[in-house]
């Protein structure tokens, strides 16, 4: 293959060496050290590391976040030149040696979204490759400052020549193997430094102030660098941050910013705050923990084949956000270089009298330090703590409050978002904390800002989302946030429910103001996810998933973040890289209803347990209800006149509470109820069977309430009518089960429907369809009428419900689980041959 004309650059600038880099104003001459800069270099995700071409490979660990949509624009470079090396001691160990690296720009496309400051990391290398653990998009772009990753040290760069020869195999930081033990590093940063000092790896852009950065081991080097070697050389940097890392013991004329986890801080003798030094404590924070995690998996996945598994002896990551205080430091330590002004100084974490022990309080939280309000208002045991295999002990513990604990803490959700808000207010006044992250902290307390859809299964609909959507809302979520997306199920395809789903994100994004979604799917809904995923442009969109009870995968679907919940339909299901939890106690459809499913889907979209897993009651007088009426299973709307009784023991009371019209898609209020009141919603239409639809007394708010009517052709064909008997389908979210040791009870005035056969926990049963059948006036108690027995989630008895003389029946539930706690819903008998009767139970006990 020919040789490409990046290839044939790299070999004229290695034999030239002198050549200034194009990038460079014509006029400027460099200075002594300034480096030769080639780039930006072509080749951008997605890549073939192993290409011939440079052109077909890409950045290693190029961003996989959408700097464009932020007007950042991510650049490689290889830069070039000279330098001396330095032993760790000082002594001077080689002169103008060369060395050819890579530097990775992440900065403003425009000159006028560019604050003026660089961060320039030192990469760290721990774990045998390049890694950016100081990137933190939000806050970099939110700033409008520059990231730039200098590759200084011989196993990161050797890492990348073997990874993407066509790429990095010219470059070389040993001087051919005469200096392998990093001697050159410090002024190959340096240098570095100039590169962005000139702006000529920034696209001509001029930055005002240079803040060199570095983590573990990197902010050892740089440590090193500080202490040793920069008396030696021409300052180039205005401040330096160390990051969970040693820091210089030398005053030099440069200030010295160190921010440390709880992991770090090993005992209490530490060095006094001084005019030029500066040093944070971090309570509950872990050296390396769960936001970096998160974010690096998925590059892991694409660059090195995997993303590191660990067997750490306790759950490990931390999820105290250390980045938000380092974002704080850097600002602090920008006005300390521009201005002169000190940043604030911060208590230290507390010791026992040994002096080993950390002092913690009875929650085991450590004491002092700087308390985000993770640790001063939390949710769960966050430490710097962890031991075990390999990283481990650098990766803290997290561990989330039972239920009993959190409502001990808080009474309600308003109590602890309240004490969010204060406390994040104190860290912002205090300068700890950056009024941007705290605005996000109160987002992510109160329900946070990516709307949450749900996709249900097959001949599913939003009733399956009801529930856990009162549950999302009764932990801060608003309703502009919760959705359900619904297709037609009787096509067996999936192209129209993909397709469905583009306009469906679309407009949600648009309505709620949101860049991303979260899915949450079931069942069939995971096939159409998964396919849905496997355009990358489409999971671009989607933040984290949630795969429930449904298709196995050998990676997480598009690469997005997934939480796989594993119910009784698919227990022993796996995605590959996701997050699988197993819960073969719940039925199918019972794992996308239950609290305990719930509780897994609060925590992986929100990274805190939920405050309540129940569906918390409002006050009667603020409750809401809203919904459709649809056709089953085609969630097609209907359009008709509804009707909204209060009824009493079945009996209607006065006039209706509510009459109108459903729009063309069959959508419907929001309309007031009574809390502690129970309805009867009418479905009328002239010249078809009227519906009516019972329900137990609405205790908050729902706006997903599904008024389904069998399609024409559907299975209420198979319902005999006639003006002697009542029909009556009675509906739940969670399977009825009449098999198992502790079985659901269905009574009609005190007659269970649920013999042993009518609902194993086999069949899945979601609907019981009670009716006479060949209108006979006679009950056939035990058995499951055709072609009830043949179809999935259904089942049908033959069962005579007198409907003369005008009267009520008593529908009664005793769930499982509920200890023997019987529920009633009191219904009109209304005749079969111009009425159809619906009972909705609650999932929930």
């Amino acid at each position: 293959m020919p040789i490409s004309a990046w290839a044939r650059a790299g070999l004229v600038t290695a034999l030239l060496g002198l050549l200034l880099p194009t990038s460079l104003p014509a006029t400027a001459a460099p200075a002594p050290d300034a480096p030769q800069v080639v780039g930006p270099l072509p080749g951008t995700v997605p890549g073939d590391p192993k290409a011939e071409r440079i052109e077909d490979t890409y950045p290693f660990f190029s961003t996989p976040v959408d700097l464009a949509a932020s007007g950042y624009v991510e650049q490689e470079f290889h830069v070039s030149g000279l330098a001396d090396g330095w032993a760790t001691d000082g002594t001077q160990m080689g002169t103008d040696v060369p060395y050819a690296t890579r530097v990775v720009v992440r900065r403003p496309a425009l000159a006028k979204d560019f604050s003026g400051t660089a961060l320039v990391e030192w990469q760290n290398v721990t774990a045998g490759y390049d890694l950016d653990a100081l990137w933190n998009a939000e806050s970099v772009v939110r700033a409008g400052h520059a990231w730039i990753g200098v590759s200084a040290q011989r196993v990161g760069v050797n890492q990348l020549r073997e990874w993407s020869p066509a790429r990095y195999g010219k470059l070389d930081v040993t001087g051919g193997g005469s200096h392998t033990a990093d001697e050159l590093s410090y002024e190959i940063f340096t240098q570095a430094g100039h590169a962005v000092e000139t702006g000529a790896v920034m696209g001509g852009l001029k930055p005002r102030t240079l803040l060199a950065i570095g983590a573990s081991q990197s902010a050892g080097r740089m440590t090193v660098l500080y202490d040793k070697v920069l008396p030696h050389l021409t300052p180039v940097f205005d401040g330096y941050a160390f990051v969970v890392g040693s820091a210089p013991t030398r005053v030099g004329k440069e200030p010295v910013f160190q921010v440390l986890s709880e992991t770090d801080v090993r005992n209490p003798d530490r060095p006094p705050d001084t005019a030029q030094f500066r040093r944070w404590e971090v309570a509950g924070g872990a050296h390396s923990g769960h936001q970096g995690q998160v974010y690096r998996a998925p590059i892991s996945e694409r660059d090195l084949g995997a993303a590191p598994r660990y067997n750490c002896a306790k759950p490990p990551f931390s999820r105290v956000p250390v980045h938000h205080v380092t974002a704080a430091a850097y600002e602090h330590l920008r006005r300390w270089a521009e201005r002169g002004t000190p940043p604030p100084t911060a208590p230290p974490l507390e010791f026992e009298a040994d002096g080993v022990t950390k002092k913690r309080d009875e929650l085991g939280l450590a004491v002092g330090g700087i308390r985000l309000s993770q640790v001063s208002v939390p949710t769960a045991l966050n430490t710097g703590d962890n031991s075990g295999e390999t990283f481990c002990q650098l990766f803290g513990t997290y561990q989330p409050f039972d239920q009993a604990t959190l409502a001990k803490l808080y009474p309600g959700v308003d109590h602890y978002t309240d004490r969010v808000a204060t406390a994040d207010a104190r860290n912002v006044r205090d300068g700890y904390l950056l009024a941007a992250d705290a605005k996000q902290n109160h987002e992510d307390a109160s329900g946070g800002s990516t709307p949450v859809i749900f996709v249900h299964g097959h001949q599913g609909s939003a009733h399956q989302w009801q529930s856990n959507a009162k549950r999302f809302s009764a932990n801060g979520y608003a309703d502009k946030l919760l959705f359900s997306y619904e297709y037609d199920t009787s096509i067996l395809t999936n192209d129209h429910a993909i397709a469905g789903l583009d306009a469906f994100i679309a407009d949600v994004r648009s309505r709620a103001g949101a860049s991303t979604v979260d899915i949450i799917a079931h069942s069939r809904g995971t096939t159409v996810m998964h396919a849905f995923l496997g355009t990358p442009e489409r999971a671009a969109l989607v933040r984290r998933y949630v795969n429930v009870d449904g298709r196995s995968s050998a990676a997480q679907p598009g690469g997005v973040p997934t939480l796989a919940l594993w119910g009784g339909l698919q227990p022993e299901g796996n995605i590959g890289g996701a997050v699988n939890v197993r819960l073969p106690h719940l039925g199918h459809t019972e794992t996308a209803t239950a609290a305990e499913s719930f509780v897994h889907m609060h925590q992986f979209l929100r990274g805190r347990p939920p405050i309540t897993d129940e569906v918390t009651p409002e006050p009667p007088g603020l409750v809401r209800i809203a919904g459709r009426a649809v056709y089953f299973p085609q969630n097609t709307g209907i359009a008709g006149r509804l009707q909204v009784w209060e009824v009493e023991n079945g009996v209607r009371r006065g006039a209706p509470a509510h009459d109108l019209q459903t729009a063309p898609d069959g959508s419907f209020g929001p309309l007031k109820v009574n809390g502690h009141k129970h309805y009867e919603a009418v479905l009328l239409r002239e010249g078809q069977q009227t519906y009516h639809y019972y329900f137990e007394p609405f205790e908050r708010s729902d706006r997903f309430l599904r008024l389904q009517v069998s399609a024409p052709g559907g299975i209420g064909d198979y319902v005999d009518k006639c003006p002697t008997h009542t029909s009556v389908t009675v509906l739940r979210g969670r399977e009825w089960w009449s098999d198992q040791a502790d079985s659901d009870r269905l009574e009609f005035d005190g007659v269970d429907l649920l013999a042993p056969a009518v609902a194993p926990r086999a069949r899945q049963v979601l609907a019981a369809f009670a009716f006479d059948d060949n209108c006979d006036l006679t009950s056939t108690p035990g058995t499951v009428l055709p072609p009830f027995n043949a179809l999935p989630f259904l089942t049908g008895v033959d069962t005579y419900l007198a409907a003369q003389p005008a009267g009520t029946i008593r529908v009664t539930e005793v769930a499982r689980g509920s200890g023997g706690q019987a529920r009633t819903v009191p219904v009109a008998n209304w005749p079969s041959d111009g009425h159809t009767v619906t009972v909705q139970f609650n999932d929930h006990l």
